[in-house]
């Protein structure tokens, strides 16, 4: 994700950083404002909708629109892999699903709604076969 911030900035972009752990997204956004790009940081709990949108909300107020979204929220998590100790077969529910949540519903579907919720409404648009008013 670091890496796609930083190629939009270089092409011209203005980029929202955004990280649960603030002091990473700080050190993205400096990287690009010391490569001459616009970035601001941000923090954002992934798992927490109301986050999501006091990001998005702080995110508009600071560049007033946003043209681009990238998720890259995701991983794995310990549980939810195999080892010595731990077959396939042996892989608790729980633990696939709290990876399912990380990597679909947190990382991908909640921040979409949120941020092309507001993107749609651009001047310049979205396609409408993305989205449904």
């Amino acid at each position: 994700m670091w890496g796609i911030a930083k190629g939009l900035a270089a092409a011209g972009a203005r980029v929202a950083v955004a990280d649960l752990r603030f002091y990473m997204a700080e050190t993205v956004a400096s990287a690009i404002g010391n490569s001459d790009g616009a970035a601001k940081a941000y923090e954002v709990d992934a798992f927490s909708r109301s986050s999501i949108e006091a990001c998005c909300d702080k995110v508009y107020d600071d560049f007033g629109r946003v043209d681009i979204l990238v998720n890259g929220v995701g991983g794995n998590m310990k549980g939810a892999t195999t080892s010595p100790e731990q077959s396939f077969f042996d892989i608790p529910a729980d633990a696939i699903q709290k990876v399912v949540d990380l990597n679909l519903v947190a990382g991908a579907i909640v921040p979409s709604q949120v941020f092309v919720k507001r993107m749609k409404d651009n001047p310049s648009g979205l396609p409408s076969s993305i989205y449904q008013a």
